[in-house]
């Protein structure tokens, strides 16, 4: 996990202090491993940690998602897209990351106005490099990734 962020001087007395906010960024490490195997989604969970990552791959930042895209390309082209840890909470209809985080506004979705559906509750990134809502049953390579909160 990185930490960065920006510093702020401070006058008390003639005394300079100086303080810190350290910003905990998870994604700028990028610790993602990409499954040669094809598995439906809970599968390929599960090998994700069997292998000692948190699940799948949470790519919630355009940073991360373009990393993923560029150490994907060659399996998304030879399969049918790449699992990834972007779910449907049932219970409440919202689309969340593995680590619950939501979706940002931007996000690249492979058809518009994508509307949650229990029948397709995993996330998929096709070779286009779109997001779409599946099944999660078809065999396709998997993405894992590490983001300790």
């Amino acid at each position: 996990m990185a930490l960065s962020g920006p510093s702020t001087c401070v006058t008390v007395n003639s005394t300079v202090y100086f303080v810190f906010v350290l910003i905990s960024v998870c994604s700028a490490a990028f610790d993602f491993l990409i499954l040669d195997t094809r598995d439906n989604a809970t599968n390929g969970n599960k090998i994700c940690k069997t292998r000692g990552y948190d699940g799948l791959a949470v790519v919630n930042t355009p940073e991360s998602f373009a990393y993923l895209l560029k150490i994907t390309e060659e399996k998304r082209k030879i399969g049918k897209g790449v699992n990834i840890g972007f779910y449907l909470e049932i219970n409440t209809k919202t689309f969340k990351w593995y680590d619950g985080s939501a979706p940002s506004s931007d996000m690249p979705w492979l058809f518009k106005n994508t509307t949650p559906t229990t029948s397709k509750p995993h996330g998929r990134v096709h070779f286009s490099g779109r997001i779409s809502m599946e099944t999660g049953k078809a065999s396709v390579h998997t993405a894992c990734s590490n983001c300790k909160f």
